[in-house]
């Protein structure tokens, strides 16, 4: 179970909604109104700024419709908050981040993306939980663990 699942709680169904379009996140405040999301119908960016520290606002998170861009995340330690996503229509591509120090293990409930995938940290771990079978696209090592696939 990923570490932030049973931190989440349950998602109150009168919070649940869905943003329609693209987003592009780069604050803590910009991240914390998004609480109860359930659904981006587009692609969600996360781009860092000193004052993102946590995901944990998006915990309901389950789908993203296009790309999940995770980069410049310099002092974020985890994406625990993102325990619930199940899917990604697009790429998944997390890179030009503090990778000695942040854990994608969060993102372990993923069973599909539906386009690329290019992470430069767990990446065997994120593998192994989605499976390559589940994506679309390519699969780009960068790092220099190998993967025992």
């Amino acid at each position: 179970m990923p570490a932030d699942f049973s931190e989440c709680g349950v998602c109150p169904e009168a919070k649940q909604r869905v943003v329609a379009g693209s987003l592009g996140l780069k604050t803590q405040a910009q991240v914390d109104a998004l609480e109860g999301v359930v659904e981006v119908a587009g692609d969600l960016t996360l781009r860092g700024d000193v004052s993102l520290r946590s995901l944990h606002a998006l915990c309901c998170l389950q789908k993203v419709d296009g790309s999940l861009v995770i980069e410049w995340m310099y002092n974020l330690g985890n994406v625990d908050g993102l325990s619930r996503l199940t899917q990604i229509g697009g790429n998944l591509s997390v890179t030009h981040s503090n990778c000695s120090n942040l854990n994608l293990k969060g993102l372990g409930s993923l069973q599909s993306v539906g386009g690329d995938f290019e992470v430069e940290k767990d990446e065997c771990y994120l593998l192994e939980r989605i499976g390559t079978q589940n994506i679309a696209g390519h699969i780009t090592h960068t790092s220099s663990d190998a993967c025992a696939m």
